[in-house]
Formats: structure tokens, C-alpha cells, sequence
């Protein structure tokens, strides 16, 4: 693409960023960034957080996963030190359940009696023989889960990363054939899908099938090795308060709604709603004593906002 061209996806994607950049300025306005061209990301990771919860455990999750939260990638920051990290807005949702998971509702579910980041539904050596794909360095992690007696609740985080989608999102490698000749690890929608990832033949752009479908393969073995447990993969994404002011966004529900259309008869539950909805759902439901009401209001600070669609400097 020309360096004259207008993309208005990666238009709306910095216009975000550069919102999201300004409210912090506005929150934290003495929070030190790392020096440019990196200057959307904060010198200290603590500093990526809303409010003053107990975040230790979070984090040592977030360190024992295979995201690299917290490394530099060669010349690339710390992921979490971002401030459109979908891993922060994760970690500040659902943080102050780490310490208190029987005061989370989710996916319709309350009562959990466990939550972690980056958790691994399905181990490795499970993964491998599960799949059949025998060279393979690690398998999912979920953002986040929460679990009880009955529920397993697998969280999946998207903040920007929905608006334009990487090729790795849009197809599987051809080591996936292997699991598709075996029928009874799959439900039919999911099979379809990953037949389609495989062909290169999808057709949605915002949402990423391919990453869904692997999550899937992982939360269908745990409801094999758990099967009194109601397994759900829940989508959850950021998008700006005026969402109805962009195409893409109006798109993303669309295909999220085709989504759900396809998996419906599905034994794992596949369920979606925006970080705001979720945010709103749980006030209204907040008892007068829940230590919660702060946090929400924090959050909503934070990550509420409009975004104006204009051009943006390509250093945001």
C-alpha cells in the first residue's frame, strides 16, 4: 500500500490507540513512558493498571505464560506495557477476582471458587496427542479463567487487535488436518470453521476463527477430563462508546453474531459482549457492600471513551 493511501482500518485502529493514549495523559499525566519510538508504552508496568488492587498473583500468572508480557522481543517492549494492551484491560477487569473469585459473575455463572491469567486448559503433552500435532512448542493459553464445581469459564481479551487481523489469525497450518479425520473431538460449526481456516476460504475480517478454533480444540478436552462442568469460551472485546460511528465495529457484532450462529449446537458454550456491557451488567447487579463499585468506576474511566475518526500521525 502506497505511502499516500488511506487505509481507514489502520486509521481507526491508530485513532484508538491515540485516544487511549490521550486519557491516560489525562488519568496519569506524570506516568513515565519509554523513550521513542515507543512511547505509547509505560516505563513500568504497574503503571498500566486501574486502581490499587492486589495485582501480585495476576502478574505471576501472566510471567508463567507463553505471552512474554513482560520481556523485551529484540527491539519489541514489553507487551503489557502497552496502553492498548488487551492483556492489561484484562488483568484490570478481572484482578480484583483474583483474591476474591466468589464475588465474579460471568458467562451467566457465579460462585467460582478458582480464577488465573493465561492459563492452559489443555497441557501440553495432552495438547500433542490430542491434536495430533507432535511438533508443537506450546499449546493455548486463555487470557483468563475462572472455574467452580460446575463451570469452567475460559475468557478470551481483544482490544484493538479485532480491527485488522494478522494472517495468523485467518489460518491454521496444515498440521490441523491431522485432528480434523478424527469426528469425535469435534462439533460440527467448529469443523467447518477449521476446514475453512485451512482452505484459506473465511470470510469474516474482524474475528479471529483461527485463534477461536484452537481455544476450542484445548476447552474440549477439559470438558472430556471434567465432563460434570458446563465449559465456556467467552469473547470479550473492547470497542469506543461510539461504536455505532464505525463500519468496522458494526461488522465485528455481525460477524460475531454469524459466529454464534454457527456453533450454537456446540458442547462448548461460545458467548460474547463487550468489556463495556460487562462492566455495566455487574453494576447493576453490585450488592451494597461489594468491594467492586470503585473498581468499575475506575475501569469505566479508563477505557470508556469516544473515538473521533481522523487521520492520524503514524507515530501514535
Amino acid at each position: 500500500m502506497g505511502a499516500n493511501t488511506f487505509d481507514p482500518v489502520m486509521n481507526l485502529k491508530k485513532a484508538i490507540h491515540a485516544a487511549l493514549d490521550a486519557r491516560i495523559r489525562v488519568l496519569h499525566p506524570d506516568a513515565a513512558r519509554l523513550p521513542a519510538p515507543h512511547a505509547s508504552y509505560l516505563a513500568d508496568p504497574t503503571a498500566n493498571l486501574v486502581g490499587s488492587f492486589e495485582h501480585e498473583m495476576a502478574f505471576a500468572d501472566l510471567a508463567s505464560g507463553d505471552g512474554n508480557e513482560f520481556s523485551w522481543n529484540n527491539s519489541r517492549p514489553p507487551k503489557f506495557q502497552a496502553i492498548h494492551s488487551s492483556s492489561a484491560l484484562a488483568v484490570n477487569c478481572f484482578g480484583p477476582h483474583r483474591t476474591m473469585p466468589s464475588e465474579l459473575s460471568l458467562a451467566g455463572g457465579t460462585g467460582f471458587d478458582d480464577c488465573r491469567f493465561e492459563d492452559k486448559p489443555c497441557p501440553l503433552d495432552h495438547w500433542k496427542k490430542w491434536t495430533r500435532i507432535s511438533r508443537t512448542p506450546k499449546s493455548p493459553n486463555l487470557d483468563f479463567v475462572a472455574q467452580s464445581q460446575t463451570q469452567y469459564v475460559a475468557v478470551e481479551s481483544k482490544l484493538t487487535e479485532w480491527v485488522n487481523l494478522g494472517a495468523d489469525d485467518r489460518t491454521l497450518r496444515p498440521s490441523y488436518w491431522n485432528s480434523l479425520f478424527d469426528k469425535t473431538i469435534w462439533d460440527s460449526g467448529w469443523i467447518e470453521l477449521a476446514a475453512a481456516a485451512l482452505e484459506k476460504t473465511l470470510k469474516f475480517r474482524h474475528v479471529g476463527v483461527a485463534q477461536l478454533v484452537k481455544h476450542y480444540l484445548a476447552l474440549r478436552w477439559q470438558q472430556r477430563t471434567q465432563p460434570e462442568k458446563q465449559v465456556t469460551l467467552m469473547y470479550l472485546f473492547w470497542e469506543p462508546q461510539n461504536a455505532k460511528d464505525f463500519c468496522e465495529c458494526r461488522q465485528h457484532r455481525d460477524e460475531l453474531i454469524e459466529f454464534s450462529r454457527l456453533v450454537a449446537d456446540s458442547a462448548v458454550t461460545f458467548g460474547w459482549k463487550s468489556y463495556s456491557q460487562l462492566w455495566n451488567e455487574w453494576e447493576q447487579d453490585l450488592d451494597s457492600d461489594s468491594n467492586l463499585a470503585d473498581h468499575i468506576r475506575l475501569l469505566k474511566m479508563r477505557y470508556n471513551l469516544d473515538v473521533p475518526l481522523t487521520r492520524v500521525s503514524s507515530n501514535v
